[in-house]
């Protein structure tokens, strides 16, 4: 008896890859794949833009001025640090 692979908490047996050439090409070609998926799927999730702010809800124009300028100023200093 050879040895054996544990894919998916399974032994298989070396008898039943060898028997199956295309089994470890269909192998390769999955992990791959999964790891290609992960990658974009990760890299697409990153680059999403927030949507638009919500309402500013304030009980005076002072609160809502400062809100704003904070807001502003929170806003340029992300773009130098970028």
């Amino acid at each position: 008896m050879g040895g054996h692979y544990i894919i998916a908490g399974r032994k298989i047996l070396n008898e039943y890859v060898s028997q199956h050439l295309s089994f470890r090409h269909s192998l390769t070609l999955a992990t791959w794949t999964t790891f290609g998926l992960g990658a974009f799927a990760a890299t697409r999730a990153l680059s999403k833009k927030a949507g638009p702010t919500p309402p500013i809800v304030t009980s005076s124009s002072d609160e809502e001025t400062f809100i704003k300028e904070f807001l502003q100023a929170a806003e340029a200093e992300e773009k130098n640090a970028h």
